[in-house]
């Protein structure tokens, strides 16, 4: 059977052995150099993920072995828009906050989601629709043409408008590429116009010290049709 191996990962490379010994033909590729090992033992190394694909009668993508971003909070914790995770426990009611990225072929990804764990009560269930509604109107505002500051704009009225402003302290969104933040910075002040290929976040949150925080991410290119996400996970609110 032909496999094309996308990403070698941690356990990449073993695997790729075995598969090797079992008579297997492998297609590699992957963003670091192939242990020479492997391609001594039969693997070909190949010069895309594309042909990777191409190549094999079964595609194994395996995860980089190093996150280009990990936070998880829960609890008070949340409540810290880039907080580190602590020894507090898991309780009933807690949102859960999951920032998380990697990096594919030297290019960097991002998306936040919230849950709350347990049950929820009616306050949680107030702050997750706000930025909701925040994100996915913030979103829709992306046409090329608009005025970056102006979309920082209309997710920050909407979560002023319904009585948490105070706790939005930070930015819409930044740009991604090679970096995980890079230009164009999605703050009000900037006058900057979006136009067609910028990749950027759009992130808003409402972040309340002993109640906890929410954030909803995603990432989206801008097209001449309008904003393409790149995120596809679902943001509606989930009881875990």
């Amino acid at each position: 059977m032909k496999i094309g191996f996308i990403g070698l990962g941690i356990m990449g490379a073993p695997m790729v052995g075995r598969l090797l010994d079992g008579g297997h033909q492998v297609f590699v590729n992957d963003l670091n150099p192939i242990r020479p090992e492997i391609l001594e033992k039969g693997a070909t190394q190949v010069s895309s993920a594309r042909e990777a694909a191409e190549m094999g009668d079964v595609i194994i993508v395996m995860v980089p072995d190093t996150p280009d971003v990990e936070i998880v909070l829960f609890g008070e914790n949340s409540s810290l828009p880039h907080g580190s995770s602590g020894n507090n426990r898991l309780k009933k009611g807690d949102f859960v906050m999951f920032d998380l990225g990697v990096k594919w072929e030297g290019y960097s990804s991002d998306i936040t989601r919230t849950f709350i764990f347990g049950s929820e009560d009616s306050q949680k269930k107030e702050i997750y629709n706000i930025v909701l509604e925040a994100n996915l109107k913030a979103i829709k505002n992306c046409q090329p043409g608009a005025i970056i500051g102006e979309v920082d704009k209309i997710s920050r009225n909407i979560i002023e408008e319904a009585g948490y402003g105070e706790f939005y302290p930070h930015r819409i969104g930044h740009g991604i590429g090679l970096e995980g933040h890079e230009s164009p910075s999605m703050n009000s002040l900037n006058p900057d116009r979006l136009i067609e290929g910028m990749i950027f976040t759009i992130e808003p949150g409402i972040y309340m010290p002993k109640v906890g925080g929410v954030r909803i991410e995603d990432e989206l290119v801008i097209t001449e049709k309008g904003p393409e996400l790149l995120t596809k996970y679902p943001k509606e609110l989930r009881i875990i």
